[in-house]
């Protein structure tokens, strides 16, 4: 659902803002209304389910043993 961020488009209807990208994802800034604040959305691709749960799991175990919280970083898979 993508009505909780916020794009910036070119006259083409791309969305501005790609930050990186790799094999398996892209990076976008974009705003995030549930945080009210800048991120880094990171959208998978298909075919690369493995390496989004990777990701998803390594974050949150970083969070829970530093006690920080990255709401900046925010990871997606498209299906």
């Amino acid at each position: 659902s993508n009505s909780e961020y916020s794009f910036e488009f070119d006259i083409y209807g791309n969305i501005r803002g790609l930050l990186g990208e790799g094999a398996t994802a892209k990076v976008y800034h974009a705003f995030s209304f549930k945080i009210n604040t800048c991120i880094a959305l990171k959208y998978f691709f298909p075919n690369f389910v493995n390496e989004y749960t990777e990701e998803v799991n390594f974050y949150k175990e970083f969070m829970k043993q530093s006690g920080e919280n990255i709401q900046n970083i925010i990871h997606q898979f498209n299906q």
